[in-house]
């Protein structure tokens, strides 16, 4: 089978771009014939370098040639040509154009991933993704929290679902290293509490929450560490700062060797706004780091709530400082909770798993049609 991917870009840091490389590697070893456009100019040569490992080519269009029309044109010619089967577009961007320039090209099948509840859309956006709706045969879920969301507000007939999670390489969070010298090594003493966190630094992350249950506190050897980049990042310095935070509060910028980052962590905060299925939440769990989070969307059906960690409700700023400090004082049970999660990930999550179901609905999209 010949499959296009389009994604708004292949910029390091996210989540869908790992998701992307998972599946689109998975698929490659059994036989798929894959391309993946990036919408986006600047690619990680890390992502590339991954993709092309397989034989997966990779094609970048680039902000400019889109918004004269060019790169838009050229890319439904060459769609023609080429003669894809089906056509999977990840992100908003590209459900948009991916979707528009696979129905021009007369691309036969048409699937879109919606990867998070995106309440953030204006009303122009909603409009444009209820309008290219129409051309998509499947659609994608990575949770079933979002059906709901997906046929109100993104115009999906509720037959054309299927929910797939998404999946983690649990193997490459099985590591060990020597905890004492790292912490250490990142800036941390003995006694330090390290709660972390790991995304883009974006509103719907709600670092800003943890931020201000942290100073909530009473104690003052409890740090966080924020793992990635985003547009939020001058806001959170200036509320850490506001907040009395700045010598507890360390922005580590993206990282690639977070499995190692993990290990040294006490507690793992998630405080979404809203999510799909957080891959950096299962990247935690994998590693057995105590976790709370809150209890959105996706995020629910990863943790059940006293048996894997702590659930609380979004934006509840002393809830979510009174669970921390709970979780302060009894270890115990936070590590109770964390090799649950772990065992958890490990035999719902696999990539395995999440290939052989994108697989299934691939070829059904196909005999469809």
């Amino acid at each position: 089978m010949k499959v296009i991917y389009f994604i708004d870009s292949l910029h390091r840091g996210g989540g869908t771009q790992k998701f992307l490389v998972d599946l689109a590697s998975g698929l490659a070893t059994r036989g798929f014939n894959q391309t993946v456009i990036s919408l986006n100019d600047n690619p990680d040569p890390l992502f590339i370098n991954q993709l092309e490992q397989y034989d997966i080519h990779v094609r970048v269009i680039g902000k400019l040639p889109i918004l004269t029309g060019l790169g838009i044109l050229n890319n439904i010619l060459w769609l023609k040509k080429e003669k894809f089967d089906t056509a999977v577009t990840l992100l908003f961007v590209s459900d948009i154009i991916g979707r528009f320039m696979a129905h021009m090209a007369y691309v036969p099948n048409i699937i879109s991933s919606l990867r998070a509840r995106n309440i953030n859309y204006n009303f122009i956006q909603r409009w444009l993704v209820r309008q290219t709706a129409r051309w998509i045969d499947k659609v994608v879920l990575n949770s079933a929290k979002m059906r709901e969301f997906a046929i109100l507000e993104e115009g999906v007939p509720e037959n054309k679902i299927h929910i797939i999670p998404n999946c983690v390489k649990v193997e490459n969070y099985s590591i060990s290293i020597n905890r004492a010298e790292f912490r250490s090594e990142m800036g941390f003493f003995p006694q330090d509490f390290v709660i972390g966190s790991v995304g883009r630094l974006h509103k719907q992350k709600g670092q800003d929450i943890l931020l201000k249950a942290i100073a909530l506190l009473p104690q003052k050897d409890i740090h966080l560490l924020l793992i990635g980049e985003g547009e939020e990042i001058a806001n959170l310095r200036h509320l850490s700062k506001k907040l009395g935070l700045e010598d507890r509060v360390h922005f580590s910028g993206y990282r690639c060797d977070v499995p190692r980052i993990l290990k040294i962590l006490d507690l793992y905060v998630q405080p979404s706004r809203y999510e799909g299925m957080p891959n950096s939440l299962m990247e935690a769990m994998s590693s057995a780091c105590p976790i709370v989070a809150s209890s959105v969307d996706g995020i629910s059906e990863l943790i059940l709530d006293g048996v894997h960690g702590w659930l609380v409700t979004p934006e509840d700023i002393q809830s979510l400082a009174e669970t921390i400090q709970r979780i302060t004082q009894n270890p115990s049970e936070a590590n109770r909770r964390a090799i649950a999660a772990q065992e958890r990930v490990k035999k719902c999550f696999g990539v395995e798993v999440m290939v052989n179901a994108w697989e299934k609905v691939l070829f059904q999209t196909i005999m469809n049609y």
